[in-house]
């Protein structure tokens, strides 16, 4: 991110009223008060994707995937639409997203409701002029809305703890009326295939056809999805770095998971691997630095510590 002493001075307000310094603080409240202890670790994060889930149907992901191809392009934002806002511009996004990154992450919520929560956020600044003391209001609701779409109904998080969350600079009555604002502007249409998933079908088939491939032995198979798990984990990382970035919200997500894949596969040295390392790091350029947050998931074991591995493919460079 830029140096604050070089931003618009509208940007810094607007980045004082996230209070950012104090947000952990607050999530961990409204987890201990709305009992929130769903998840602890990354780990338990991840087991909320079990092998009877939509992805789990193995002979049904070809036709998966070819429904969410049907529909991504009607659902994606209009940059030129985006840029005619009058009081919000780029570095007012990034700030935004990174806070919806640390809320999603601090509530535990599932992986695929914060690219789908940025995503309806976006569409509806492609629709709308907003306000940019609603903004923040409008990123709250857009998750919001992604958690009634994703989560089991006891996840979604409050109005309050939003409310909460947003040192209260919103009362509770503007939430449902955000929230009808953007559902009325989207045409109430809130699914969106999002890289994420197809991240999820393009691994699961990558395993499948390599584990059609080897021999049934316990140890053969279990080396088969640590490899498949460690690309999955590096492109889920690379595609939630791709949420900061406003030129990649209007791009296909079936296109931009495949070539997350290939790029995994140069980072993690794979035989499989196809790109060269120069176009692997003029991506990594142009995407820029990771924040603090998804550096700190992504560290995790559980999730192969990705991050680390991202870091030291560019340090060796």
């Amino acid at each position: 991110m830029a140096a604050l002493a070089d931003i618009d001075t509208s940007v810094i307000d607007f980045f004082d009223e996230l209070h950012l310094d104090s947000l952990a603080h607050r999530i961990a409240y409204i987890n201990s008060k709305y009992g929130r202890g769903r998840m602890e670790t990354a780990d338990d994060y991840r087991r909320q994707e079990p092998e009877e889930s939509i992805y789990g149907f193995r002979e049904y992901w070809e036709d998966i995937e070819r429904n969410l191809q049907g529909v991504e392009v009607d659902t994606l934002p209009v940059l030129e639409l985006m840029d005619l806002q009058h009081e919000i511009g780029g570095l007012f996004r990034i700030f935004l997203v990174d806070f919806l990154v640390r809320i999603h992450d601090g509530l535990r919520l599932l992986p695929e409701t914060l690219p789908l929560a940025v995503n309806i956020l976006d569409r509806y600044c492609s629709k709308r002029q907003v306000p940019r003391h609603h903004y923040r209001l409008a990123g709250c609701v857009s998750l919001l809305i992604a958690a009634k779409f994703c989560e089991n109904p006891t996840d979604v998080p409050s109005v309050d703890a939003l409310s909460h969350i947003c040192c209260f600079d919103y009362g509770v009555r503007l939430f449902p009326q955000m929230e009808r604002y953007i559902l009325e502007a989207l045409g109430w249409s809130v699914h969106h295939p999002t890289v994420y998933a197809f991240i999820q079908t393009g691994a699961a088939k990558a395993e499948r056809d390599e584990l059609g491939r080897v021999e049934e032995h316990d140890q053969v198979v279990a080396t088969v999805r640590l490899k498949h798990a460690e690309v999955k984990h590096m492109a889920e990382y690379l595609s939630d770095i791709l949420l900061y970035r406003r030129v990649f919200s209007a791009q296909t997500p079936s296109d931009l998971a495949g070539f997350l894949f290939a790029v995994s596969l140069t980072i993690l040295r794979h035989p499989e691997a196809y790109l060269d390392d120069i176009t692997v790091l003029r991506f990594l350029g142009q995407i820029g630095r990771p924040s603090s947050t998804l550096r700190a998931k992504y560290s995790q074991p559980c999730l192969s510590g990705v991050s680390q591995i991202l870091a030291d493919f560019g340090l060796d460079k």
